[in-house]
């Protein structure tokens, strides 16, 4: 717990949150990068029925979230936001940290994430975590069904290994 929120593994009652709060990300920040999909409570909880997606709340009000699914050695990260009046607060952070800290735990090789051109301080915020530009995207089984979901600009895959 940090101040007045706390983490916690995700239940299926957290979809709605999630999906509420990816759906005020796209609006506010990457109109059209956020597929549709992943504005969707019954997306969320096919993934987080995974049982490797974070929940931050306050009380137990579904603040932010980071939504991952294995795929092969990698942890490929579908969201990771935290809703707008709770912003800047280190809740991103420390659910960015903690899948870390669980992906080695599960013997993850990597984290895979693809990041929207805009807002730009997004891939900076990655890239300060460890994450570097995938040049090849393509050799990456998992990442092109992702982009093809979305509206926007292309995607920026990233990832940071874990070794």
């Amino acid at each position: 717990m940090s101040g007045d929120w706390s983490l916690r593994l995700a239940r299926p009652g957290d979809a709605e949150g999630f999906a509420a709060i990816a759906r005020e990300f796209g609006q506010s920040y990457t109109p059209g990068a956020i597929s549709t999909s992943a504005q969707d409570s019954e997306y969320f909880r096919r993934l987080i029925a995974r049982r490797q997606s974070l929940t931050a709340i306050i009380g137990e009000k579904v603040v932010g979230l980071a939504v991952a699914s294995p795929h092969r050695r990698e942890l490929h990260l579908r969201a990771l936001c935290v809703d707008p009046p709770n912003q800047r607060r280190g809740i991103g952070s420390r659910l960015l940290s903690a899948l870390t800290i669980d992906a080695r735990n599960c013997g993850m090789d990597a984290i895979v994430v693809e990041v929207a051109p805009e807002p730009e301080w997004l891939a900076a915020f990655y890239a300060a975590r460890g994450f570097v530009e995938i040049r090849d995207a393509e050799q990456r089984a998992g990442l092109a069904k992702g982009a093809e979901e979305t509206e926007g600009p292309p995607l920026l895959p990233m990832i940071r290994f874990l070794g």
